[in-house]
């Protein structure tokens, strides 16, 4: 999850001087050069992955230099069966019987409650990117989005979401206009079972209990009202919570003001999810429901606990720093592009130019 450091450029040496050009400027010019030998775009065709492409895709995923998958690779069989991954290629006219595939995009939706009056985008998780050694990230994606939104339906909002955990995906991601919203950090507590904290008591009386199965609903529409469309949870996330792990809910009177999601791997309690209703926050009740999960984490044996949050989110770090928890020096990037309702989303989204044959001077001695 750790950003990669640029790796040294090689210089090139020649009459008119010395030029310093990395290798993913080669890789960029090369498949440039490659299109415009086999006639352009034409030459290049994307689909929509199927059965057939399990295999193919397996190698890809093995071969490529420049890959990140959000997923096992059961995860990518299922994306192909369920229709969510698309492909580049070789038109039928210029593939060859030893031809790969030339990148792949697994793509999912998740769909999440809005409060009352609302109307939130469906979001749109770009869950993996694989390229081969020869093809521009930049370019490929471009290519690869451009087919994707003709199959969005074009009367609804759509957010598209990234994440990047290195800087060839950053500088493609952004050549498609997807911008930077956040970055999520990752914190650790070490020595759990020697810990102790003074007993929170919040300043209005709530009733600290274990989530019911049955309030999936309830809860993934409480946590719709926590936080905004980019970071709430779907009800199958909510639902996978419940049934992997432990869920806490804090109730005053008979309404439910906010809940702690967290589940035990061996020794380590993985804190997932912390929200408390906006009209609810600064009375101690997350701090409440944070302890309860540590507490039943000791109890447990854990001996750590991890757990992660925005970098723009400080009222959350100074809550989990007070309880011990450390930054790691673990991160990912969040990229976003809102697609708002339009007659042609493609606009959103530059077509390769094959005649383009520099690349700034960052992109130049910045590589993964």
């Amino acid at each position: 999850m750790q950003c990669v450091a640029a790796h040294a450029t090689c210089c090139l040496c020649c009459a008119d001087g010395c030029h310093c050009i990395n290798s993913f400027q080669n890789a960029r010019l090369a498949f440039a050069q490659k299109l415009l030998e086999l006639g352009g775009e034409a030459a290049m065709q994307v689909r929509i992955a199927d059965a057939a492409d399990v295999e193919p895709a397996r190698r890809l995923m093995t071969s490529a230099p420049r890959q990140q998958i959000d997923l096992h690779v059961e995860g990518v069989e299922l994306a192909i069966q369920q229709k969510r991954c698309l492909v580049l290629e070789h038109s039928a006219s210029e593939r060859k019987a030893e031809d790969v595939l030339l990148a792949l995009s697994l793509i999912a939706f998740e769909e999440t409650p809005a409060p009352t009056g609302e109307v939130a985008p469906q979001r749109v998780f770009l869950q993996g990117m694989a390229f081969q050694r020869h093809v521009s990230p930049t370019d490929a994606l471009r290519l690869l989005l451009n087919e994707f939104v003709k199959t969005l339906d074009r009367n609804q909002p759509h957010l598209m979401i990234a994440y990047s955990r290195q800087r060839w995906l950053d500088r493609a991601l952004r050549s498609v206009g997807m911008e930077q919203a956040d970055r999520v950090e990752f914190f650790s507590l070490e020595g759990l079972q020697k810990r102790r904290w003074p007993q929170a008591v919040p300043a209005t009386p709530c009733v600290v209990r274990q989530a019911d199965r049955a309030e999936v609903d309830a809860l993934t529409l409480l946590d719709a009202c926590a936080f905004e469309p980019l970071w709430r949870y779907s009800c199958r996330q909510m639902q996978e919570s419940l049934d992997t792990g432990s869920v806490l809910v804090a109730q005053v009177g008979d309404q439910p003001v906010g809940y702690m999601a967290f589940q035990f791997l061996e020794e380590t309690c993985l804190l997932v999810r912390l929200a408390v209703l906006p009209d609810w926050r600064g009375q101690g009740i997350g701090r409440t429901l944070f302890g309860e999960a540590l507490l039943q984490a000791q109890r447990h044996g854990c001996t750590r606990a991890v757990l992660n949050t925005q970098a723009s989110n400080r009222r959350s770090q100074q809550l989990y720093q007070a309880f011990g928890f450390r930054p790691t020096g673990e991160s990912f990037t969040v990229f976003t592009l809102a697609l708002p309702v339009t007659s042609d989303l493609s606009l959103f989204f530059n077509q390769v130019n094959l005649n383009e044959t520099a690349v700034d001077d960052a992109e130049a001695t910045e590589r993964t």
